[in-house]
């Protein structure tokens, strides 16, 4: 087999493939075989008569399809190994309609493949970059947390005293919601337990429970929000019904090793405390962490002006961005055409709009190629084990197990880009040059006006701070 290759531009080579008879043929005396099994030539029996016969039989443009379609898939494949090439989408057969078929002669076609582009990338190491440390309260955050816990953990009691609901309350309710006079779709509970406060659903909503008796059944008309997520409901007038079976309160238990006990593997409140501080100082530290990386990216990015982004690898983002939303949507309980109708949009809009983010994901994911690349960076066989090991553990399953089915699927690459990733930040990072902002500090003595604020260096995400000078 002969290849030939050229560019067509900086995403696209054009591949002239000729295939001799020797490696054809036996493709096609098997096409000619099944179809002699298929059809009855007259003076012959089946499946016996000469290829000669069957070729005039059935027409030489039939077997000729056939035979491209065996052929064209197997030999582009053998020539892209062939030039060392690999293919962003399912190469394209320039010439479909002129390709000749000439029994005994070679058969030529071209096929159109896209590719990454090759560009150079100097200076990134040594990129300047501003850390921002959090300004999260992170005891706030656990705090809130445990109180979360807390209400979720808390029992359910009857209040005893004969009264109207009221706030804090939770209510044990039927609702039915109408529009036009039809039932609203996934509108409706029985038995529900809404505790009621102000969050409890739409703005407005809990007015109507509030001051109501177990027993009581009554109407109301109700307006949901103009940025309310179902757009179906969005800005609607909706006619409730209700009927309030009874009234509740939570009993919530103590702060104490016992609550802290029936939380998790803890034996002392104070334990779980610190357990929570530190997910989240490692969720802080990833977000920083996150920040640089984006410093990263488009500080590179920025070298990348006039290079071509393979279409590709922006529809692949596009797509990605498209099942997110769908997902999303599905979690609302609703989905992509309601969503477009009521956005007054349509997909080819909203691809539209996202197009330009597309397109620096596409130039992102080609920067970590070219680093990578240029810094010898890989995973190991190592790290990939530590990462499946990783995956069984979290979902409680053997290890093997896990392994075999990534394999049946193919997604054993997708762990080994991910790490490599990673340790491709990574690098970048620790050849960059960090300053960090100090976070505002109240001056105590005179309350109410900042520290004026200044920044430390950091290299390799190490600080070293600058100390003033003695007088």
């Amino acid at each position: 087999m002969k290849v030939e290759t050229s560019l067509k531009s900086s995403v696209e080579k054009l591949l002239k493939i000729e295939v001799e008879p020797a490696k054809y043929e036996p493709i096609l005396k098997k096409i000619i075989n099944d179809v002699s099994r298929e059809i009855q030539v007259p003076g012959f029996r089946r499946g016996k008569a000469p290829s000669a016969v069957v070729l005039r039989k059935v027409g030489e443009d039939t077997i000729k399809n056939d035979l491209l379609e065996k052929l064209i898939p197997k030999a582009a494949s053998e020539a892209l190994e062939m030039e060392k090439i690999i293919p962003l989408a399912v190469p394209a057969v320039s010439n479909y309609m002129e390709i000749e078929f000439n029994r005994g002669e070679p058969i030529k076609f071209e096929i159109t493949v896209e590719v990454k582009p090759e560009f150079e990338l100097t200076d990134y190491k040594g990129l300047e970059l501003t850390k921002k440390p959090s300004k999260v309260d992170a005891e706030e955050i656990v705090d809130k947390k445990i109180e979360a816990l807390r209400q979720q953990a808390g029992e359910m009691i009857p209040v005893e005293e004969d009264r109207p609901l009221k706030k804090g309350d939770v209510a044990v309710v039927d609702f039915e919601s109408f529009q036009d006079g039809e039932p609203v779709e996934n509108g409706g509970a029985q038995n529900y337990y809404m505790t009621v406060s102000d969050d409890s659903f739409i703005p407005g909503f809990i007015e109507h429970l509030i001051g109501h008796k177990p027993g009581d059944e009554w109407e109301a008309d109700i307006t949901f929000p103009d940025d309310y997520a179902n757009p179906a409901l969005a800005g609607k007038e909706t006619h409730f019904k209700f009927k309030l079976h009874d009234i509740m309160k939570k009993k919530l238990p103590d702060y104490n090793d016992d609550f802290a006990q029936s939380i998790g593997d803890f034996q002392t409140f104070d334990e779980m405390k610190e357990d929570m501080r530190k997910n989240i100082a490692d969720g802080i530290e990833q977000q920083e962490k996150q920040q640089l990386q984006d410093q990263v990216i488009n500080k590179l990015i920025e070298k990348m002006e006039g290079v071509l982004v393979p279409p590709s690898l922006v529809e692949h983002n596009l797509q990605i961005f498209m099942n997110n939303l769908e997902y999303n949507l599905k979690m609302m309980k609703t989905n992509l055409k309601d969503y477009f109708e009521g956005q007054g949009t349509t997909e080819k809009e909203v691809k539209r709009q996202f197009y330009p983010k597309g397109v620096e994901m596409a130039k992102a994911e080609l920067i970590l190629d070219k680093v990578a690349m240029l810094e010898d960076i890989k995973a190991t066989d190592e790290e990939i084990d530590k990462e499946i090991e990783e995956m069984a553990k979290r979902l409680n399953q053997d290890v093997q197990v896990i392994r075999k089915a990534l394999e049946k699927e193919n997604q054993i690459s997708g762990f080994e880009y991910s790490i490599r990733n990673r340790k491709v930040y990574d690098f970048l990072l620790e050849h960059a040059n960090i300053t960090e902002e100090t976070i505002e500090l109240v001056n105590e003595e005179e309350p109410g006006k900042e520290i004026e604020t200044g920044e430390t260096e950091v290299t390799g995400e190490k600080a070293v701070e600058d100390k003033p000078e003695t007088e």
